[in-house]
């Protein structure tokens, strides 16, 4: 009986010990495992780092914006208000005369930076041409004289999607003659200043890519993931 109860004292030892063992393993690779980041081909041993920076930059242009803020860059801390933020401004684009929009999350460890997502770019050129202040002043200093001015106000308040047509009405109201130097820069002036701005950084073999709600859907849940990914390492 002796026997017995000393090899069942034994067994249980060893069990016990043998759990101990594996807990302490286990634990062990935990608090390892955590004191590095993995991404993608990327791996950063936390330890070494004094500083992790969540941030997100983006080009952000809508027709509403001030002339100085077309084509600006923005770069700032990726959290929940900035992301809020950029879901409004996403939505705006959707009602936007022209926008330019392209995001990318990333983190920085001290100096070294780790991009999360990056999302395509969205845009939709201006295209709505009218005479305007910027085009009027524009052409007086090239020469426009009252005549031209005042018969051009005639068509002040139309809005022209055809760039072809608003060009020969220009030309015909101020009976001004075709020329390579009119055909290319009316349109762009008939754009007004802040069209004119925006569509002076778009390439000429560039083709609009629209955004729509899936896609702003995409845009938001890869801003939350990355966040995310900033919370599981704070």
């Amino acid at each position: 009986m002796n026997f017995l109860e000393n090899l069942y004292k034994v067994i249980v030892l060893v069990l016990l010990l043998s759990i101990s063992v594996t807990t302490y393993n286990l634990v062990n690779q935990e608090k390892h495992s955590s004191n590095f980041f993995e991404y993608q081909d990327t791996k950063i041993n936390l330890l070494q780092v004094k500083k992790v920076h969540p941030r997100v930059s983006y080009y952000a242009t809508l027709s509403s914006d001030s002339i100085y803020d077309i084509n600006k860059i923005y770069s700032t801390t990726l959290n929940t208000k900035e992301i809020k933020n950029i879901e409004k401004f996403l939505k705006l684009s959707k009602s936007s005369e022209f926008y330019n929009i392209e995001i990318r999350a990333f983190m920085m460890f001290d100096d070294q930076e780790i991009e999360l997502f990056k999302s395509k770019n969205y845009t939709k050129f201006a295209k709505t041409y009218s005479i305007n202040p910027y085009l009027l002043e524009t052409l007086k200093i090239y020469g426009l004289d009252d005549f031209q001015y005042k018969n051009l106000l005639k068509i002040k308040d139309k809005k022209y999607t055809s760039k072809e047509k608003f060009i020969e009405d220009v030309l015909s109201f101020a009976r001004m003659k075709r020329s390579n130097w009119s055909e290319k820069n009316i349109p762009i002036l008939g754009l007004g200043e802040k069209g004119a701005k925006f569509m002076h950084n778009i390439s000429e073999d560039e083709v609009e890519n629209l955004i729509d709600d899936s896609k702003i859907s995409e845009i938001l849940n890869e801003l939350n993931n990355s966040q995310e990914k900033y919370l599981g390492i704070k």
